[in-house]
């Protein structure tokens, strides 16, 4: 008996701290507090010898360019919307075909939806922390395909640099 209610008293204790300390429930939480990075980063990358490939990829990859600070704050497939700063361009030939930063806005907001994003995008964010700079390298199945745009061939593979600002 006196082994149970030192069970009860640990589980009380324990309950009561988390309670306390506003560990109430997962991190990924819809309660949980905005983090908005203060002094956005990607801008200070050179975009002048953007890298280019010859071969096509055939997977996504990506890359940490710049680490964020934080420790828990990060992207998961549940969360509906964020803000990042971000440039892409072709694998190929490295022409920028959309970005973000040249006109010094911070505000850019996604809908993280995959009806709105291309699905290498979409999966390339997840994971990461606010205030991180992400590569994803994205081959043409997972960007645009078959389609064609005004600035992106049919099968391109694509290449974006991304800071995560908030969610």
């Amino acid at each position: 008996m006196k082994n149970w209610k030192n069970v009860f008293l640990m589980l009380f204790i324990l309950t009561s701290f988390l309670i306390i300390s506003g560990r109430t429930g997962p991190e990924n939480s819809n309660e949980r507090k905005p983090v908005v990075v203060s002094q956005p980063r990607l801008n200070t990358l050179d975009s002048t010898n953007l890298p280019t490939f010859s071969e096509k990829f055939t997977e996504l990859k990506t890359e940490i360019l710049l680490p964020s600070n934080l420790e828990k704050t990060r992207i998961y497939k549940g969360d509906k919307n964020f803000r990042v700063n971000y440039r892409g361009w072709l694998a190929s030939n490295g022409k920028i075909f959309d970005q973000n930063i040249a006109s010094g806005n911070n505000e850019n907001f996604i809908e993280l939806n995959p009806k709105n994003l291309i699905p290498g995008f979409f999966q390339g964010v997840i994971g990461m922390k606010v205030g991180e700079i992400r590569r994803i390298y994205i081959p043409s199945n997972l960007g645009y395909g078959e389609s064609e745009t005004e600035t992106i061939p049919k099968n391109s593979d694509l290449i974006f640099d991304v800071e995560l600002i908030s969610f």
